[in-house]
């Protein structure tokens, strides 16, 4: 992320210098500019001073000055060719004009055509200044883009000895059009490197330079650069001022890395939000892809699949050359999850690990263990045995590839070098839920190969508490903790902890298997104050929600049930509606391959939402009958002869047909069904 800001902070760059160069031109209008004489007002035109401004006027020429006036509305001062944009006005005021006097300038971005514009509002443009001739000489700087400018009396005439009108205007340099391809580039300090090709298609002579000479220092006329410091520095290229003909510039962002070195272990990166030591080397990248590795919360990850497509790619992310001279039995191990790949097998020839001596040996690769499937869950890559490189220095790589067809995701943490053996703690298991009250409950069983001491400790002693010494756990009540194994180490082993997740489950709490809601207590809940988490809820199958929102245990599906509170209900009930996603719950709940299911009181545990407009419950994922059952019976029905409807028309219990909107029971293709 931060490379692609700094490009686009350099393209930014490019465009501003890139425009137009400006030059400040300075008119001095005088009476004598305009060639009036004497106290009689006249229309003069087509008067210019130094800029490229042309100006209109009426005025006179009393006391040897600028005479303007608010009578008649005509008299003023307006630009009818643009001289620029205005920067600053100055008023150098005649002592003839009383002091109370206002002179106002306004700023317009169309051609003035003559000085009674100034008294139109649809034409006069902007108000930017106002001069009190008792304020005296008085400049003002103008803020915005005016391209044209009016002056005026506000009220009765007054004299002008002078008025100063600065614009910016336009040079007739052209640009040089510099560039540097790349405008972004990573080395290593200490390494030769080739710097960025300077384009300069006029071949116009620059000038170099660097935005921090602590890092990197340049030949102000050669360009070459000497690398001092791992850090940042702009270089940068300009046409200097003293040239006339050509302007312009162009820069790129040299980044510096420098390589570190480690020789005492244990060393130990998590990678969260970090690539610490490590340094990334991007062999090649295709088109539409920026970058590979990123930094992520808990780990960092590589992947080639950018703006919904795959690309190819070969990129590195290497270690801190570890210095193994002291070194007696150095490991490393790291903690690696693979998904998106073609396969598993795909993934161990995309997603491998090298190691070589110094920075610049033969790669070799390394033999590590890999997840048994594809998913987003990191197993240990194993204890890597080192022994072979005591006495030497080394440098780990981690190498991704992909290509335009495939890109998989491979996710790293907690990488470490040791010297000496890890101690190998680890629980069978990540997470276990245990329901409070289990005779001789199950838990997670501690892997301690080496027979270490441990302590272990409860993150939350409400919930759970655990003998420091044997492990021993007593539940206390509904919640989570963390269950922890901890080993100080010694001289042979390395410290190190294991943990898993404990949830306990009280079932007298309302929504746990042992205390159900009923319907009416689901149904009694606001739609805001749903339940966030899954819970249990009980009733007695009635039917099924068919196509379009009509409900109907005569013509069922498989993919959801209706239950209700008691076996007997009307038209007027509403039934619980449970979606069943494809798995062992469907298989056992629904109606169509279970048809005596209706009428059976069962237990559901999913989320509680919207279903057919109404509260129901969906992502079901455990169920369990109760036992009990009764006869399914909809009341006020049941003596209701009629014959066979037309297919898909509906009519009411009077005999009469209705459209889909109707609600209540209703009769459609000779069976009973309550349409909601």
């Amino acid at each position: 992320m931060n490379k692609i800001l700094r490009y686009s902070f350099v393209a930014l760059l490019a465009m501003i210098v890139g425009n137009v160069m400006a030059t400040d031109v300075t008119d001095e209008l005088t009476r004598a500019t305009f060639g009036v004489t004497g106290s009689n007002y006249s229309d003069v035109t087509g008067k210019k001073a130094t800029s490229t401004a042309v100006y209109a006027a009426n005025m006179a020429g009393g006391n040897d000055a600028i005479q303007l006036r608010s009578k008649n509305s005509n008299s003023g001062i307006v630009s009818t060719t643009s001289g620029g944009r205005i920067k600053s006005v100055k008023i150098e005021w005649n002592s003839n004009t009383l002091g109370d006097r206002v002179l106002d300038i306004y700023g317009n971005t169309d051609a003035y055509e003559a000085p009674t514009d100034l008294y139109d509002t649809s034409k006069q443009g902007t108000k930017i200044a106002s001069f009190t001739c008792s304020n005296g000489t008085k400049t003002t700087t103008i803020e915005g883009d005016y391209q044209y400018i009016g002056i005026r009396s506000n009220k009765d005439a007054m004299y002008i000895d002078k008025i100063t009108i600065v614009w910016e205007a336009a040079s007739s340099a052209e640009n040089a059009n510099l560039s540097f391809s790349p405008e972004i580039l990573t080395v290593r300090l200490g390494k030769p490197f080739t710097a960025p090709t300077l384009t300069n298609e006029h071949s116009v002579a620059v000038v170099y330079s660097s935005s921090n000479t602590d890092v990197a220092d340049v030949n102000a006329e050669t360009g070459a650069v000497t690398l001092k410091a791992a850090g940042e520095a702009t270089i940068t290229a300009a046409v200097p001022e003293s040239n006339t003909s050509y302007y312009g510039s162009a820069s790129y962002t040299l980044i510096v890395e420098e390589l570190a070195t480690v020789n005492t272990f244990p060393f130990s990166e998590t990678f969260a939000n970090t690539f610490g030591k490590f340094l990334v080397e991007d062999k090649s990248l295709a088109e539409g892809l920026s970058f590979v590795w990123a930094k992520n919360s808990g780990y960092v990850k590589a992947s080639g699949f950018a703006n919904s497509a795959a690309h190819a790619a070969e990129s590195w992310l290497v270690s801190p050359l570890f210095d193994l001279t002291n070194a007696s039995a150095p490991n490393m191990m790291f903690e690696h999850a693979i998904n998106k790949f073609a396969s598993v097998d795909a993934a161990k020839q995309d997603a491998s690990v090298w190691v070589r001596e110094g920075d610049e040996g033969e790669w070799t690769k390394l033999e590590i263990e890999y997840p048994e499937e594809l998913s987003w869950t990191f197993v240990s890559s194993g204890s890597i045995d080192l022994s072979a490189y005591v006495g030497k220095t080394i440098q780990i790589g981690f190498k991704y590839l992909s290509t335009n067809e495939s890109a998989g995701t491979w996710e790293i943490k907690n990488f470490k070098v040791i010297d000496g053996q890890d101690a190998g703690l680890a629980f069978s298991k990540d997470k276990v839920s245990i329901v409070l009250g289990t005779e001789n409950p199950e838990y997670p069983t501690l892997t301690n190969p080496h027979e270490l001491t441990v302590v272990y400790s409860s993150s939350n002693t409400d919930v759970a508490e655990i003998n420091a010494e044997t492990g021993a756990i007593t539940l206390k009540a509904d919640g989570k903790t963390t269950i922890k194994a901890t080993f100080a180490g010694n001289d042979e082993y390395l410290a190190g902890e294991a943990s898993y997740e404990l949830t306990v489950i009280d079932d007298n709490v309302k929504g746990r298997k042992g205390n159900p809601y009923t319907i009416a207590e689901i149904q009694a809940i606001e739609e805001t104050a749903y339940p966030t988490d899954k819970v249990w809820v009980v009733g007695y199958i009635a039917g099924c929600a068919a196509t379009g929102g009509v409900i109907s245990k005569d013509d069922p599906v498989n993919s959801n049930v209706l239950l209700t509170a008691t076996g007997t209900f009307d038209e007027t009930d509403v039934l619980l509606p449970v979606a069943i996603p494809n798995n062992a719950s469907r298989t056992a709940i629904n109606i169509v391959d279970n048809p005596t299911n209706v009428g059976k009181e069962v237990k559901v545990y999913g989320k509680v939402q919207k279903y057919f407009g109404v509260t129901g419950v969906k992502e079901v994922t455990s169920h369990e009958f109760t036992g009990n059952s009764v006869d399914i019976v909809v009341t006020g029905i049941n003596n209701v002869n009629a014959a066979k409807a037309e297919n898909g028309v509906m009519y009411n219990l009077a005999g009469q047909k209705v459209n889909n909107g109707y609600k209540g029971v209703v009769i459609m293709n000779g069976k009973k069904m309550l349409n909601k």
